[in-house]
């Protein structure tokens, strides 16, 4: 496996070729379980033979520190063993400080002893998610730690700084590790409420909107279909979210970021915005003042986790990246999509699915899909996810695309080898078609799963367009 380094706004290995992930998160949200996937070297060999070149690898604070100042070298040696045995498989992989309502007493993340309350009740909604928009008590807790208040003898940051320091040193120089994913969807906590409150004025019957209610949730989402009314509407919430990010989201950053590179200098720092720009909100996230920065932005329809998937729009997804998009160019940055997805096997979403895959290509993004199950294979998305894609371009990548019958390939290359996933290539007859360039071709077909590698191999400078057609 080849050492990954940023240039700009572009992943590359250590032979100068432009890299393309294609991934799944693998986040164990499940205490019984340790916080811990176990699975098999031949299970990681299967993503990597169907195309899944990375991880993006859930650890939890919660199990890491269960007590202040007393650390889970156990927990950590599980996640080192489930890394090692990605990497023997070929899969890179980033560790991603998971969170979801903040700490383990509403979802997961924070350990309990980090929680401070102040003695107000907790409120839970419809959907999980419902309890930041409604519970006193979780929106509390984020504010003690966004203020860094003192918990424990030290400020709630300070603790996770130090959690942080011990966790890097434990997979300092782990292989296949690219670095660190910082902060799940950083959720503002009581300004979070007031870009609620400012986006609520712009709907009618504000006042009699529950989101919490389900039946109230599904008629506020079936309303939301005029992207000219949701672009204003997303806008309202950054008059809020954006000086929570420039303030306190930016400072935790460079304290984590400075942290991690005093250990692992050449680790990726995956920065995530504001939660609200999950749904289109625009960010305000800056540049961190060291190296190896990426935009990790995750991208969901209001539909998320609602059972609502008719009302799906594309308009709203559109926008969502579109906002992403912006961001990373105002950065200069490589974008990677941390999340999207979330169908979990339910059909109908194809559509969806493909507009994402679409997304992903026109951007030349990588990303890791929400998420990993042990059916993952069965599941509807899965026939997107195995997709044929670029994975190490000698050159710089200028467009592809696959349709599933074929895919189109156009870069400027450079002596050296260009690797390309071919989902089926080892199922099908196809026909290769050089439109431009002058090139070799070699393959490699994995038996068990029938995808392969085509390589190209290019012994000249020269512009390359390829048509592969079953």
């Amino acid at each position: 496996m080849n050492t990954i380094i940023i240039d700009k706004n572009r992943f590359i290995d250590e032979t100068g070729r432009e890299r393309i992930f294609n991934g799944l998160n693998l986040v164990c949200k499940d205490p019984s379980l340790n916080y811990v996937y176990a699975l098999s070297f031949e299970q990681y060999q299967r993503l990597y033979r169907s195309g899944i070149n990375i991880l993006r690898f859930g650890i939890i604070w919660a199990a890491i520190e269960p007590s202040p100042g007393v650390y889970d070298d156990q927990y950590l040696q599980k996640v080192k063993e489930q890394l090692s045995l990605a990497h023997n498989a070929g899969l890179y992989f980033f560790l991603d400080f998971h969170q979801d309502l903040y700490g383990v007493s509403f979802g997961d993340g924070a350990p309990a002893w980090a929680e401070s309350t102040d003695g107000l009740p907790h409120v839970t909604g419809d959907l999980w998610s419902d309890a930041y928009l409604i519970s006193p008590a979780l929106n509390r807790a984020i504010e003690h730690f966004w203020h860094n208040d003192t918990v424990c003898g030290a400020g709630l940051q300070d603790h996770f700084i130090q959690m942080i320091r011990h966790t890097v040193r434990y997979f300092c120089q782990t292989p296949g590790l690219l670095g660190y994913d910082l902060w799940n969807e950083p959720y503002p906590g009581p300004a979070g409420q007031s870009a609620l409150d400012a986006a609520l004025q712009l709907l009618p019957a504000a006042s009699e909107s529950r989101l919490e209610d389900r039946d109230a949730k599904k008629r506020l989402i079936a309303g939301l279909t005029d992207i000219d009314f949701y672009r204003q509407m997303t806008a309202a919430l950054s008059q809020h979210t954006i000086p929570f990010e420039q303030t306190f989201l930016m400072a935790f950053y460079k304290k984590v970021s400075n942290t991690i590179h005093e250990i692992s200098p050449e680790a990726f720092l995956f920065t995530e915005p504001c939660y609200f720009t999950n749904m289109g909100a625009p960010s305000g996230i800056t540049r961190l003042p060291v190296s190896g920065q990426v935009l990790a932005p995750h991208g969901y329809d209001l539909i998320v986790d609602t059972g609502h998937d008719d009302l799906y729009d594309p308009q709203r997804v559109n926008l969502i990246f579109e906002r992403h998009r912006q961001t990373g160019d105002s950065l200069a940055v490589p974008v990677f999509i941390g999340e999207w997805g979330a169908f979990e096997g339910r059909p109908g979403n194809e559509k969806a699915a493909l507009q994402m895959i679409r997304i992903l290509e026109q951007n030349l993004w990588s990303h890791t899909y929400w998420s990993w199950g042990p059916d993952i294979e069965s599941r509807p998305e899965w026939n997107y996810l195995v997709r044929s894609y670029p994975v190490a371009t000698a050159g710089s990548l200028r467009a592809y695309h696959w349709d599933g019958k074929s895919l189109t390939l156009q870069y400027d290359s450079v002596p050296g080898v260009t690797e390309v996933f071919v989902s089926g290539l080892g199922q099908s007859r196809w026909d290769l078609r050089t439109l431009q360039g002058c090139v070799k071709i070699q393959e490699e077909v994995w038996s068990d799963t029938g995808h392969g590698i085509l390589s190209i191999v290019s012994d000249i400078a020269q512009d390359v367009h390829i048509c592969l057609e079953k």
